[in-house]
């Protein structure tokens, strides 16, 4: 190909790169550059590397991205475009090498693959991580090798090494890569050859950590604990296998819908080399096994670690065509046409897939974030920065707990510790540095505002740790809490004790982070009884986008908890129009004809919500279980549950769920102890239904005064709320302790909340408390309300009735009743009995003293041994014979 046709293709192509990314320019700051940018942005006020900041990686990635973001003075669309002309760079590296491997066609290609297929969003276009950076030193170590050991120049070779170096500096990960390469050489090579490559490596590593030693010679055992605690965060981070597989599917799925094409296209490479075996094709298969490697053994899966596979199979992906198009022209066989129409086929999905991505970017911004990973982040975060900088002067400190340090750079307020990141567990002894540094500078520097990201925080505890008194100022959609300083605790005193042991230390620690952080985030405005703001605050999030589903779904689940059951469909109908395919709306919507009592429709959603269900993601699987008991089957809800807590990290609820289940099942006992493992790890619940649903399970086995102890728990922590049963469920309670009278105020409380009460046995239940009480009209009409609402009752509540009746003297008709009872052969001996005696207690009344005696001859019939009508059948008999003498 004529050099200038090729020089005007890949000038083209490379343009092309830079337009493919400028939809994504303007993207705000995320998480992971506002880490790297922390440095730069704060640099001119005094924050320094190590001692004001902790980098926990290697040093010259963080000074040259922070000083990127320096150099463009925090004008974040600059640095996206600075990346941008990198990444053209990436490009060149790609084109290089795949015409070094077939060719310049296959290079201008690879380069087009390359530039195109990386600006995928799902591959984290918007993001600046550290694997877009290194991406091109790896390739460029790759060309060098290539180029060295074809003709056997040995500069080259320790190029190759220098380059694999610096991109091991970069990022540590890249070991894998830094082994294999030098073992391929000498495989293919010679022992001399790996020996110059390792060389390179060493160099660069030996003059990195030169300056690195000669720089922080002083402060070379804090940063040796800082990469400690890093390295435990990465891997508290990572969490179980099924957590892995989880995010695993979340982050591929997406990106693959974008990126299939040059999966797909690496196929037939792999199968060209494994048949050609040539070095420099069979060298690519190594460096994509590195890479793989790399990719597997961080086991996080974030969607950024899939980026340094992009150019390894754009390059196979180029050569596969290549290769195709010469079998067509040489041998157009089925096969051949088959795999041409694969390639074409998934390049045309991938394309539409990729373009529709970008159209809807430029179009429709806030439906485009929607379906990002980091939308809360794009939308919600600038939100809150602006609060903070409003309601702060500039010198101010704050603190997020969290790793979202954008919320920094957002706010232009430094943060009040040296971290930058949340505490994650397990938590060893090197913790304690982190726990201590972290303490003394909230304790020192007094954050204005503490914000909190993420859900395991406890402010009180913190409070209590640190002798400040922090409150809450906002709730931002009600999912990210701002906390403001009012002053110093109450009573002046800290927790906190800088000398004091570890063991002590990590008992606070693990009281400040509550469990794992999939846990609800805040119910506040709810707690406090400020209905008003917590509408207002998911109104808002709608206003900034109106495709958030949440807010809508938080909407469908608050109404429904306030029995509004319509507008919760209303809003839940809303969601699913907005996306179809979102398992947990479906469960919500389960939950809602549930609660309306419609059974039918509550399957049909149980149904949709189990064909979008991932089988391992944790909130669907605690969703199915709670389906199964909700659905009759407590035994598989069981099961289910349990499952989940083998294989997942115990969080909020599930030791609960797992309870409900057992007591569905009639195991209370153990349910009782799955509930109190809840408390143990969330002490302080607040959550309705919670502390209501333990009360019952205590109740049923008659440990009533716990019961009563959690039901008034419930009581106080929403007082104003519909709770239906719970002032029903107090009053049983004290009735069984023989406080009857409390017991009736209960049950007049469960009425003039819920007026016209249409339960069964309810009116019976407080028909037989007033009983106790001596109220007997009133237990009397009751009972009628209960026969007259459910007729065919048992008999013993027709036998109650009769009592009563009889007791305030309406004895024609308790006769009745007692009539009907004594007459029926399918009620107990003991109660006919009883019926005959009462019976002939009201004859004996109205002085017919022979049909008394009948009656209680009857009674005796039935229980030879009853007393009382012994006794009576004797003192008539005697009236009746004394009465013959007579």
């Amino acid at each position: 190909m004529d050099n200038m046709v090729t020089f005007f293709i890949l000038t083209f192509i490379l343009s092309l790169g830079l337009v493919a990314r400028l939809p994504y320019l303007d993207f705000p700051i995320d998480e992971d550059f506002g880490f790297y940018a922390y440095l730069g942005h704060f640099r001119g006020k005094s924050v320094r590397f190590i001692k004001d900041f902790w980098g926990g990686i290697f040093p010259i990635s963080l000074y040259l991205e922070s000083g990127v973001y320096k150099l463009f003075r925090g004008n974040i669309k600059k640095v996206r475009l600075f990346f941008a002309f990198y990444n053209t760079l990436t490009g060149l590296s790609v084109f290089s090498l795949a015409s070094c491997l077939g060719g310049e066609p296959a290079g201008l290609l690879a380069a087009f693959f390359y530039l195109f297929f990386s600006s995928a969003p799902n591959l984290g276009t918007y993001s600046i991580s550290t694997e877009k950076y290194y991406v091109l030193p790896i390739n460029l170590s790759a060309l060098c090798l290539l180029t060295g050991m074809n003709g056997h120049e040995d500069l080259l070779l320790i190029l190759s090494g220098l380059f694999m170096g610096f991109a091991l500096i970069w990022k540590p990960v890249v070991l894998v890569s830094a082994v294999v390469f030098p073992l391929y050489i000498f495989i293919y090579g010679t022992w001399m050859m790996a020996c110059l490559f390792c060389l390179g490596v060493s160099v660069a590593l030996f003059v990195h950590f030169s300056i690195v030693f000669i720089i922080f010679f002083k402060d070379l055992k804090l940063l040796w604990m800082q990469y400690k605690l890093r390295y435990f965060a990465a891997m508290g981070y990572i969490g179980s296998i099924l957590d892995i597989l989880e995010r695993f599917v979340d982050d591929l799925l997406p990106l693959l819908k974008e990126t299939a094409f040059i999966w797909v296209g690496t196929i037939p490479y792999i199968i060209i080399c494994l048949h050609e075996q040539n070095p420099q094709q069979v060298f690519i298969l190594f460096w994509m096994m590195t890479t793989v490697l790399t990719l597997v053994g961080q086991r996080a899966f974030w969607q950024y670690h899939y980026v340094p596979l992009i150019p390894i199979f754009s390059l196979c992906s180029a050569i596969s065509v290549m290769e195709v198009i010469v079998e067509l022209n040489q041998n157009p066989s089925p096969i051949v046409l088959f795999v041409f129409l694969l390639l074409l086929l998934s390049f045309l999905y991938s394309t539409w897939n990729l373009l529709q991505s970008s159209l809807l970017c430029k179009r429709d911004r806030q439906r485009y974030f929607s379906s990002f990973r980091k939308m809360e982040q794009y939308l919600y975060f600038p939100e809150v920065a602006n609060y903070i900088r409003k309601n702060s002067q500039e010198m101010d400190y704050i603190y997020v707990w969290g790793t979202h340090a954008n919320l920094y750079l957002l706010s232009d307020r430094r943060s009040c510790e040296k971290s930058i990141t949340d505490f994650v567990g397990p938590y060893k002894k090197e913790h304690e540095y982190q726990f201590d540094e972290t303490m003394k500078g909230i304790i020192e520097k007094r954050p204005k505002f503490i914000i909190q990201v993420i859900s395991t925080f406890n402010i009180e505890v913190l409070n209590k740790i640190t002798g400040l008194d922090y409150k809450v100022d906002r709730v931002f959609y009600n999912k990210f809490p701002v906390y403001r300083l009012s002053g110093d605790a109450q009573n002046g005193e800290r927790m906190y004790k800088e000398n004091e042991p570890w063991e002590l230390k990590i008992e606070k620690l693990n009281m400040l982070s509550i469990g794992m952080r999939k846990g609800k985030m805040s119910d506040y405005y709810l707690r406090e009884g400020m209905k008003e703001k917590y509408i207002r605050e998911f109104q808002e999030a709608l206003a900034i986008n109106p495709y958030d589903l949440l807010p809508l779904v938080h909407l469908g689940i608050y109404f429904r908890s306030c029995y509004e059951h319509k507008k919760a469909v209303q809003y839940l109908e809303t969601a699913l129009s907005l996306k179809k395919n979102r398992p947990y709306v479906y469960a919500e919507m389960a939950l809602t004809w549930q609660a309306m009592g419609d059974l039918q429709k509550m399957r049909e959603n149980i149904a949709k919500f189990k064909k979008y269900i991932f089988p391992y993601k944790y909130e669907y699987c605690l969703l199915e279980g709670i389906f199964y008991r909700l659905d009759g089957q407590a035994e598989k809800s069981v099961k289910r549950l349990k499952w989940l807590l083998k294989n997942h990290y115990p969080v909020e609820w599930l030791y609960f769920e797992i309870g409900q289940s057992l007591r569905a099942m009639g195991r209370t006992d153990e349910a009782i102890e799955f509930f109190q493992k809840e408390l143990e790890r969330y002490p302080d619940k607040q959550a309705e239904w919670f502390y209501y649903e333990i009360g019952l399970s205590l109740r049923a086995v008659k440990r009533t005064e716990e019961a009563v102890e959690f039901f008034q728990k419930e009581l106080e922590r929403y007082p104003d709320k519909q709770i239906e049963w719970l002032y029903y469920e107090i009053g049983l309670s004290l009735r069984d302790m023989g406080r009857i009278e409390e017991a009736v105020e209960f049950f007049e409380k469960e009425l003039e909340r819920h007026p016209d009460k249409k339960t069964e046995w309810f009116y019976y239940e407080v028909g037989l408390s007033l009983r106790d009480m001596g109220r007997i009209e009133e237990a009397v009409n009751f009972l009628e309300k209960e026969l007259g609402r459910y007729p065919g009752k048992p008999v013993f509540v027709y036998y109650h009735m009769a009592s009563l009746l009889k007791t305030k003297g309406e004895l024609d008709e308790a006769a009745k009743h007692f009539l009907a009872i004594a007459n029926d052969g399918n009620s107990s001996d003991e109660m006919r009995a009883g019926a005959f005696f009462h019976m002939g207690n009201i004859l004996e009344s109205k002085n017919k003293i022979p049909d008394a005696v009948f009656n209680y001859k009857k009674c005796r019939e039935l229980i030879p041994h009853h007393k009382k009508a012994l006794e009576r059948f004797h003192a008539l008999e005697r009236t009746l014979k004394k009465e013959q003498n007579e």
